[in-house]
């Protein structure tokens, strides 16, 4: 019985490399494993790829018994007996036979779709199992076969590209690599290129990464370009046909395909199935209850139907946050709208979606409530398809009140998330068919296009919109919609210097606003007139308006607003110099716009953290800043942002002695202005004024010239990916580590503050990583080295089992493997798993210490202050600041800490000796920022201040130390602080 009846594959096995390992590993500690997943998703393939590695490891050999042609679940034991050549006898049962043949047998089964024949399956399964104990069974079928014992394995789609991965990621993506594969076989001479790379991936995008839908895809090359085959998606089931001709009926076209699992549904189970169609994207079990039950499906059994269609794999279940949310694949969507059309449902089923989905956007925006807003903002990201669709829907059947009310209740989002592109392109869709409706919904919807417009830089577009506003608000007497479109005509004009006329459609609006007594719109126009004070270089007007719009935000309880108001507060000490009391004010500033997830405020703030930290000398933390802003802003299509991103790196360009490439970049930035409108302006510029004039210095008149017309000329991407791949902004880190900014990392970890990794060009965000312990494993390995199973189980899962600690840990690593993009990234060696050093990642933690480690054997040379000044710049907060769940890590965060706050005191006591006293406060006050209790900065203090010839403010800063021990410790100073402070006193040299 030695041997096996497995086929020669025809064709290469493409990717799957994680997966047939987990596979071959469930084989070897369970008798059944049963691979599921819907239809086309690779399973018989995987299945017979995983198999055909085994067959020297089970001597009676490994047996494929294929069961899609076997209609009767009678004759199943008499297929079995074929494949075995074993023959039925007169005096015993075919099952008896069977199992006294194979009980003394070692040998693996495959059972090759089991979907049709499930109770059969599972019956005749567990009879052979419980009976033969050393047979083995592989078994695929789009649900579990609910045998005791039995291990289900999902079989996932093909690996995809991230949508904003380089040409390089793309083409090594295993969904694109099948379709170049599938390609060269019925066309020799195709070449994926780097042109295409992209179109390819989009295609492998809408078809969810379905091997067979891939396979089909490809075979069309013959006869289309790839662009062609994505252009024709959408009518997919004409398109993906002809597949092998050798193939069974239902793998040779994609509509057949998922046909056999459908033919397999009961009544109820095919009408909610249909019904499901309707949503794009990911949908809740509320959603489904209130927009799919009905005649057919009952809405107290509506949970159980979408389980059993999870369970069979027509429907996918993701744990996000608290709730599951569900989604079909987009094939099988199109799948399900087509019977939903033929069912006369879909007009009824759009109609209840689009109504659902109205509430959504229609919740009221609690905007006096920062964890109200959040929320909102969150659960609109979550339906965000569903809404567009919803959208689209009432724009299609001309209905223009309901699409208008869509658009404009969507509008915060678009802004506050940065989709403001998006945003514009569904308002003029839906102003396109606005005829009928009441000039004030047309005057929201204009004032709200014009609004994303003028956030866009683009006030051509933006403000005649919102003179058109204006004039159906004077027309219907809206006093609240005037005062919200002057506003922002006000806030349009001052971004393009027309000052005088910004601050009359801004006084106008005020006043509007006090007369509706609404606190936080006033809050919000004194922030815009502070900005337009400040654009003329009126600081102290600036200071006086934002700092009572900051207290009005305050009354009213709007941190963001706050937020908001701090930002340009902070600006406007920046551009009086006083870098040092700017920095906290945007860091927190920063920390707002982050917790609500405001993109826009997130990038603004970091572009002005790269200016502060730029001016106190702390160049690589400038540029951390700087990067971040320009790729928010990039993504965001701010284009006046962006040329001020590209300011700074040129500053710090010229800074670090690349003179030309820095005026190449102040070119580039002068072209983006002036394609926003906006005007040249170095007050309006952070960085603009210093980086032209030394750059100039450094080149002379001529070349100065010939270098920023060489910048005009660059398109935007041209600019951005010149402006991240000089020296200066690229530079290499001691001891082979590079800044995090670099191009070409495969893996940045950043553990100083909160966790987070870079996979290549993607941020690995919570659904990246499945479970937040895988996150955690490779923080751990990263930081502690190699640790066995038990080491790493005492540590993460203290009150596991062994068994749960076994399996805890496989699926852990399982996934963290997965997000890291490959299994060399975590070795098993010498019984003790570690991380992969030996492959290209960054890691702050290690960057940091090593710069530490430069400066402590520099000594006293002139390098030490420099590495101390780059290691600084990289301690962006507290050791995994977001962790807070167990113990392990807890002493690596206060020796990093101690290691800080010694750098920053050795950064202090150079700037002292070198009589830089003013940057040496600086430092001091940078420790007693986070530890208030610091003795030794308080004393180093009081000696710079002295220096720097404030001796009444010394003594001023002493006495409140002394009043802050004595009332929260019950302490007095010690007696070298109370001599020094007797000296201040005294007049005495320090």
């Amino acid at each position: 019985m030695r041997g096996t009846n497995l086929p020669s594959p025809l064709t290469s096995f493409v990717g799957r490399d994680r997966e047939l390992r987990d596979v071959r590993r469930l084989l070897d500690g369970h008798r059944l494993v049963t691979l599921v997943g819907p239809a086309g998703c690779g399973k018989t393939r995987l299945a017979l790829e995983a198999a055909s590695g085994l067959v020297g490891e089970y001597p009676d050999g490994v047996w494929l018994v294929e069961l899609a042609p076997l209609l009767d679940p009678k004759r199943l034991p008499s297929a079995v007996a074929t494949v075995l050549g074993i023959g039925e006898e007169d005096d015993r049962p075919l099952e008896k036979v069977l199992t006294d043949t194979l009980q003394a047998r070692r040998l693996l089964f495959v059972l090759d779709n089991c979907d049709h024949l499930a109770a059969a399956c599972a019956a005749f399964v567990q009879g052979l199992l419980q009976v033969c104990a050393s047979v083995t069974v592989l078994a695929t079928s789009r649900e579990a076969l609910r045998v005791p014992g039995e291990r289900v394995f999902s079989v996932p789609p093909l690996a995809l590209p991230p949508e904003d991965a380089s040409s390089t990621v793309m083409l090594a993506a295993e969904a694109v690599r099948l379709f170049e594969e599938r390609a060269r076989a019925v066309l020799p001479e195709f070449v994926l290129t780097r042109d295409h790379a992209t179109v390819v991936a989009e295609l492998c995008r809408r078809l969810d990464g379905i091997p067979l839908a891939i396979e089909l895809a490809a075979s069309r090359i013959k006869v289309l370009s790839p662009q062609q085959i994505l252009g024709r998606l959408d009518d997919r089931f004409r398109l993906l046909t002809s597949g092998s001709s050798t193939a069974q009926p239902r793998h040779r076209t994609l509509h057949a395909a998922i046909d056999w699992s459908h033919h397999l549904l009961s009544e109820p189970e095919e009408v909610l199935f249909r019904r499901l169609g309707v949503f794009a994207g990911t949908f809740t079990l509320a959603a489904v209850e209130a927009i799919c039950t009905g005649e057919g499906v009952e809405a107290a059994g509506a949970v159980d139907l979408l389980a059993r269609l999870v369970d069979k794999s027509l429907v996918g279940a993701v744990q996000s946050g608290d709730v599951v949310r569900y989604r079909l694949l987009e094939s099988i969507r199109h799948y399900a709208i087509d019977k939903l059309r033929e069912a006369g449902e879909l007009d009824e089923l759009r109609g209840r979606h689009r109504d659902w989905y109205q509430r959504t956007a229609d919740v009221p925006w609690d905007r006096d409530a920062h964890h109200a807003r959040r929320k909102w903002l969150d659960e609109v990201e979550a339906e965000r398809e569903n809404l567009i669709g919803a959208l689209s829907w009432s724009i299609q059947q001309n209905e223009p009140a309901e699409a208008l009310c869509l658009a404009v209740g969507l509008t915060p989002f678009w802004r506050a998330r940065g989709y403001l592109s998006e945003g514009r392109r569904w308002l003029a869709e839906s102003l396109r068919i606005a005829n009928g409706v009441h000039d004030d919904l047309r005057g929201e919807a204009l004032n709200a296009a014009g609004l994303l417009a003028n956030t866009q830089c683009d006030p051509r577009t933006g403000q005649p919109l919102l003179q058109e506003a204006r004039q159906l608000f004077e027309g219907t007497g809206n006093r609240a919609g005037m005062a919200g479109v002057l506003l922002n005509l006000g806030a349009g004009t001052s971004g393009i210097g027309e000052n005088g006329q910004a601050r009359a459609y801004l006084e106008q609006s005020l006043a509007l606003y006090r007369e509706l007594n609404k606190p936080r719109l006033v809050a919000k126009v004194l922030n815009v007139l502070g900005m337009t004070a400040f654009r003329v270089g009126e600081y102290r007007e600036a200071a006086r308006r934002l700092e009572e719009s900051r207290a009005l935000w305050r009354q009213v309880g709007d941190h963001s607003g706050g937020a908001a108001a701090l930002n340009n507060l902070a600006l406007v000490t920046m551009l009086e110099g006083d870098y040092a009391r700017a920095k906290p004010l945007f860091e927190e500033s920063l920390a707002w716009g982050q917790s609500e997830g405001n993109l826009q405020m997130t990038a603004t703030c970091h572009a002005n953290l790269g200016c502060v930290e730029l001016n106190l000398g702390n160049r690589r933390a400038a540029v951390e800043h700087l990067l971040e802003s320009l790729s928010r802003f990039t993504d965001l299509g701010v284009r006046d942002a962006i040329a001020e991103c590209l300011e700074g790196l040129a500053a710090v360009a010229v800074s670090g002695g690349e003179a030309e490439p820095g005026a190449r970049l102040l070119g580039a930035a002068e072209t983006l202005r002036q394609a926003a409108g906006i005007p040249v302006d170095s007050k309006d510029s952070t960085f603009q004024r210093d980086a032209r004039s030394s750059a100039r210095a450094s080149l002379g008149d001529t070349a100065y010239a010939r270098s920023l017309t060489a910048g005009r000329a660059m398109t935007l991407d041209e600019a951005v990916a010149y402006a991240t791949s000089l020296p200066a902004v690229s530079a290499r880190l001691p001891n082979g580590t590079r800044a995090a900014g670099t191009v070409g990392i495969d893996l940045r970890i950043f553990a100083l503050g909160p966790a987070e990794v870079h996979r290549a060009d993607h941020i690995l965000a919570r659904a990246d990583w499945t479970y937040a312990k895988s996150r955690e494993l490779l923080f751990y390995l990263v930081t502690l080295g190699p640790r066995t199973k038990e080491q790493i189980g005492l540590d993460l899962w203290p009150d596991a089992s062994p068994t749960q600690l076994r399996g805890n840990f496989h699926t852990c690593l399982h996934h963290l493997r997965r997000a890291l993009g490959g299994q060399e990234w975590i070795l098993f060696t010498g019984e003790a798993y570690t991380f992969n050093g030996g492959l290209d990642y960054w890691c702050d933690v290690e960057a940091f210490s090593a710069l530490l480690d430069e400066a402590r054997n520099a000594g006293e040379a002139a390098q030490a202050p420099s590495a101390l000044e780059d290691a600084v710049g990289l301690y962006r907060g507290e050791f995994l600041e977001d962790f807070s769940e167990g113990d392990w890590f807890r002493p690596r965060r206060e020796l990093l800490a101690a290691r800080y706050v010694d750098a920053l005191l050795r950064l202090g006591r150079a700037a002292f000796e070198d009589e830089q006293f003013g940057l040496a406060v600086q430092w001091f006050e940078r420790i007693l920022a986070r530890d208030g209790y610091h003795e030794t900065a308080h004393r180093e203090l009081i000696r710079a201040l002295v220096r720097l010839g404030e001796r009444t403010r010394a003594v001023r800063h002493y006495e409140a130390f002394v009043e802050r021990l004595r009332e929260e410790l019950s302490a007095a100073p010690d007696p070298e602080t109370i001599y020094l402070a007797e000296r201040v006193r005294r007049g005495d040299p320090v």
